[in-house]
């Protein structure tokens, strides 16, 4: 990870930290293989547009990981998210405006990763592929919603200057 500056790396800590907190403490119980709707992906995205690519991942893997962990009856599904997560950070740009059409359009790239990561471990977990089946809809619902919240998020931390103070630079 040479060439990651200690900034980026403190980021990385806050946004695994920011992805646990709001995976595990706000979500909604949903569908019948033990999933959730939540926004911590939201984080997971603004992770990828404003870091550096393995500390994106590493975010991604750690803070969805550990919220996994915590909640009961979720720790199943620990290693497909660890693959799952940071496979959606590759449809993001850490460079330029974090709302442009790029990364508009990786939320809908994130949402497939997700939905098929997903519906294809629940095919194992479960060993019924109709419940994976039954599951997309709930998949894409929790899509959305962190996709709405990325977007909000995103346009507010446009307008501060997040990039510049990441780089360690003034505005």
């Amino acid at each position: 990870m040479i060439g990651i500056k200690t900034r980026q790396l403190t980021f990385a800590g806050v946004f695994a930290s920011l992805i646990f907190i709001v995976t595990r403490v706000i979500h909604v119980p949903i569908g019948a293989a033990g999933g959730y709707i939540h926004v911590g992906d939201a984080f997971i995205y603004l992770a990828a547009c404003l870091l550096p690519i393995p500390l994106s991942y590493w975010a991604a893997a750690i803070g969805a990981g550990l919220s996994d962990l915590f909640t009961p009856g979720a720790a199943v599904w620990i290693l497909p998210t660890v693959i799952i997560k940071p496979l959606c950070c590759l449809a993001f740009t850490n460079s330029g405006r974090l709302i442009q059409k790029r990364n508009v359009a990786a939320l809908l790239v994130a949402a497939a990763i997700t939905a098929a990561g997903y519906g294809a471990a629940a095919a194992v977990i479960t060993g019924s592929i109709a419940i994976a089946i039954a599951e997309l809809p709930f998949s894409l619902l929790q899509s959305s919603a962190s996709a709405v919240c990325f977007l909000v998020l995103a346009a507010a931390l446009d307008k501060t200057g997040i990039r510049l103070m990441l780089a360690g630079k003034t505005q």
